[in-house]
């Protein structure tokens, strides 16, 4: 009674006993993000990660909400913009930043520029100059 009552009631503690909120995931969230992980070069959709996870999409929706505060959709993006901004910041990379963007699911390039512009603050371009030394 009294976990049930410190896990569910807000006090002074709460951030330490809710440790990392990755490490508490329910196992459908964690499915998902598993399945994401996987596949975020494929064009996914909110029912196909809610297959995967074996609910239904409303249920995915709402425990992205409580346990990452983002969406399923918003999620895969982030991880997708994330792995096209390492393999920019590559010194090795030698593909163009058009095949990058369309490698990790990014269809729509000026959209995509603008997603990279606010998450890391500089263009694509200056990403891949900077990893190239120039």
């Amino acid at each position: 009674l009294l976990r049930l009552v410190f896990e569910t009631l807000p006090h002074r503690f709460s951030h330490r006993a809710r440790g990392s909120r990755l490490d508490v995931l329910p196992r459908h969230v964690k499915l998902a993000v598993d399945f994401m992980h996987a596949n975020m070069h494929l064009p996914l959709t909110v029912g196909d990660i809610a297959e995967a996870a074996g609910v239904s999409a409303r249920s995915l929706q709402a425990g992205f909400q409580q346990y990452c505060g983002t969406t399923p959709i918003l999620h895969l993006r982030r991880l997708r913009l994330e792995a096209v901004h390492v393999e920019l910041s590559l010194p090795q990379n030698v593909l163009p930043i058009k095949e990058v963007a369309l490698k990790w699911g990014f269809s729509h390039l000026g959209r995509f520029a603008q997603q990279y512009r606010e998450t890391y603050g500089v263009h694509p371009s200056v990403t891949v100059k900077k990893a190239q030394g120039l």
